[in-house]
C-alpha cells in the first residue's frame, strides 16, 4: 500500500512536486535507469517522476543523478527556491538529512511564505527522529496554510511517533474534518493513537471504519483489533481477527 506520503506526500509535501510534474501512466514496476535516462526525448524533469512514484524502482545511483542534475539546475538559477526544495527529496531517500535539511532552509530563505517548504523540511526532520523540530515546522507550515489537511495528517504522525498521543489523536480529527472523502489511513492511524493512550473502545471503532474504508487492504487494522480484543477479554473475535490477518498476509 503507498504511503501516505505519497498521498500527501511524506509525505504529501514531495508527491506534490510529482503531480505538477506530470502523471505516470505505466503500471508496470520497472528499474528507471536502464529503462529512462536513456530516454533522450523524455525531459529531465519527467525522469524525475518514475522515482517519485513508488511504481518504479529506483536505487542510490538514480537519486544520485537527479542530485547532480539538480545541482546544474541550482548553479544556473541559484534563486530558484524549487530547485532546492526538489534536491532535498533525493537527499532524504539516501538518508542524508542534513543535506536536505539544508536545502529545505535555502527554499525557506528564498521563499519563506511557502507553507510546503516548512512541511517538507519537517518530513525530514521527522525520518530524522529530530521530533521537536519538526513539530515546530510543521506548526509554522498550519500558521501559513491552516487548512491543508495533508500538514494535520504528518503533524499528527509526528506526535504520535514522538509519544504525544492526545495532540496526535487532534491532528487525526482535523485531517478528517478536512479530508474531501474519507481515508481509511487517517483512521487507522487515529486507531492507532487511541490504542496507545489507551482509549480501546475508540481504537476499536476507528480499526473497524479503516477495514470498512479499506477492505482490499486492511491487514494491520485486523492485527491491531486483535490485540484489543484480547485486552478486553474477547477471545472469539480477537481469533477471527488473527485468521483474517493471517489469511491476508499469506495471500500477498
Amino acid at each position: 500500500m503507498r504511503k501516505y506520503a505519497l498521498f500527501c506526500g511524506l509525505v504529501i509535501f514531495f508527491t506534490a512536486f510529482a503531480v505538477s510534474i506530470c502523471i505516470v501512466p505505466n503500471p508496470q514496476k520497472v528499474t528507471f535507469i536502464e529503462t529512462v535516462k536513456t530516454q533522450t526525448n523524455i525531459k529531465p524533469n519527467l525522469r524525475e517522476t518514475y522515482c517519485y512514484d513508488s511504481l518504479y524502482k529506483c536505487t542510490d545511483s538514480d537519486y544520485r543523478y537527479f542530485i547532480e542534475k539538480r545541482t546544474e539546475k541550482i548553479e544556473a538559477e541559484p534563486n530558484n527556491a524549487e530547485n532546492y526544495a526538489n534536491r532535498s527529496y533525493f537527499y532524504d531517500k539516501l538518508n542524508e538529512y542534513e543535506k536536505a535539511v539544508n536545502d529545505f532552509s535555502k527554499a525557506i530563505e528564498l521563499n519563506p511564505a511557502n507553507s510546503e517548504y516548512y512541511a517538507g523540511r519537517a518530513s525530514v526532520f521527522d525520518n530524522w527522529k529530530k521530533y521537536d523540530l519538526a513539530i515546530a515546522d510543521y506548526k509554522k507550515a498550519l500558521q501559513l496554510n491552516p487548512n491543508e489537511h495533508t500538514y494535520h495528517f504528518n503533524f499528527a504522525l509526528t506526535y504520535n511517533r514522538a509519544g504525544f498521543y492526545k495532540e496526535a489523536i487532534i491532528g487525526f480529527t482535523k485531517t478528517i474534518e478536512l479530508e474531501e472523502h474519507p481515508f481509511s489511513f487517517t483512521y487507522y492511524h487515529r486507531a492507532n493513537s487511541y490504542y496507545k493512550n489507551g482509549n480501546f473502545a475508540l481504537a476499536l471503532k476507528d480499526y473497524t471504519k479503516a477495514i470498512k474504508l479499506n477492505e482490499t487492504d486492511p491487514i494491520n487494522s485486523y492485527k491491531e483489533r486483535a490485540e484489543i480484543y484480547e485486552k478486553l477479554g474477547q477471545k472469539q473475535k480477537a481469533q477471527t481477527d488473527r485468521k483474517k490477518y493471517y489469511d491476508l498476509s499469506n495471500a500477498r
